[in-house]
């Protein structure tokens, strides 16, 4: 494979995908998405330059609890993505809708949600490329409260800002 990838100037895209995908294997990643200190990986961040993209992966997992294998209710789903990383990173206001808390929302069609296939983007500087997968079924975005995306749309609205250690966060203790 390395090979292949020199011959054509880095250009093939090699996408790792799970070696077994029996009832066994995935009964064991029920399991562990049950256990309390685990939370769902997947980031956008970075421009996916080297490697695969791991940003639409809980889109991916969404639709396959509403739609698919359904290994964990839809709550538990949510709280993978929310509430559990905000605890274990010890986020203050973040990860619940409540009082007082920042309103960080995603409005999504139940009917729809998951991500789009992979595909290069040319838009690197320099004229890189680098791997993107879309959202779908994703209808609204709020972040602090202002709506970022509406009807799948960007809107103009930039409310994020950075988290500080100390100032935004608590720290949490390893067990």
């Amino acid at each position: 494979m390395a090979e292949i990838v020199v011959r054509d100037r880095l250009r093939t895209v090699l996408w790792p995908q799970p070696t077994s995908d029996t009832d066994a294997d995935w009964e064991l990643r029920r399991q562990v998405w049950e256990h309390p200190d685990v939370l769902l990986g997947g980031s956008d961040a970075g421009a996916h330059i080297d490697r695969s993209i791991g940003a639409p992966y809980t889109t991916r997992f969404l639709a396959d609890v509403l739609r698919g294998r359904r290994l964990v209710s839809l709550e538990r789903a949510v709280a993978l993505m929310t509430h559990a990383p905000a605890r274990l990173f010890g986020l203050r206001d973040r990860g619940l809708i409540t009082e007082g808390a920042f309103a960080d929302l995603v409005l999504f069609d139940p009917d729809s949600v998951g991500a789009a296939a992979p595909y290069l983007a040319q838009d690197v500087p320099g004229g890189g490329t680098r791997l993107v997968s879309d959202a779908i079924g994703i209808k609204h975005v709020f972040v602090n409260g202002m709506e970022i995306l509406h009807d799948g749309a960007p809107t103009s609205a930039r409310p994020g800002r950075v988290l500080r250690s100390g100032r935004d966060t608590t720290t949490v203790g390893t067990q």
